[in-house]
């Protein structure tokens, strides 16, 4: 039988993977890193699922979010808040669904629903629009809608591959401290 992780190991490691991806999301001021930089950030709250749970990362996130809102480059925390940031914690939920078309589904209808709140999000909040691309700005969006969801699809795959090559190398190690 497994041990349980006792309360103050739980709030200690959340604490320090919080710490870690409000961090990498600081870093997000240099050129280009806003953009990887949340998925990166976000990939360290999957840990706590992984370690922890559900619930726990569910509020990780929360905190780390509500962190970045104050802190951090606005473009970042759009992409962090808007979808990179609780995807990998909801991934473990959506991969228990035992129909894989159904599985892949339901998650190209979230990362689409979030990119249509993001698109908003940055149009209210940081004044972009499709309009200030010129002429490529009326195709701008079903071409980056069609382009966003074939990377997500190499994202997810990828992501997947960090969390197995994480439960087979890491976390061994880490489950000696529970």
């Amino acid at each position: 039988m497994a041990r349980q992780m006792k309360t103050s190991a739980k709030v200690a490691f959340c604490g320090v993977i919080s710490s870690l991806a409000l961090v990498i999301m600081l870093a997000a001021y240099f050129p280009y890193a806003t953009f990887a930089l949340p998925a990166l950030a976000g990939l360290l709250l999957a840990l706590i699922v992984l370690e922890v749970n559900f619930r726990w990362a569910l509020v990780s996130y929360v905190v780390v979010a509500l962190l970045c809102c104050f802190m951090c480059e606005p473009n970042a925390v759009v992409l962090f808040v808007g979808f990179f940031g609780y995807y990998p914690v909801l991934k473990s939920k959506l991969e228990r669904l035992k129909n894989r078309v159904l599985e892949w589904v339901v998650k190209l209808l979230i990362l689409n629903a979030a990119m249509v709140i993001c698109y908003f999000a940055a149009t209210l909040l940081l004044g972009v629009s499709a309009s200030d691309l010129g002429d490529f700005g009326k195709y701008s969006l079903p071409v980056l809608g069609v382009l966003l969801n074939a990377v997500f699809v190499v994202y997810d795959i990828a992501l997947t591959g960090v969390i197995t090559a994480y439960m087979h190398k890491l976390h061994p190690k880490l489950a000696r401290f529970k």
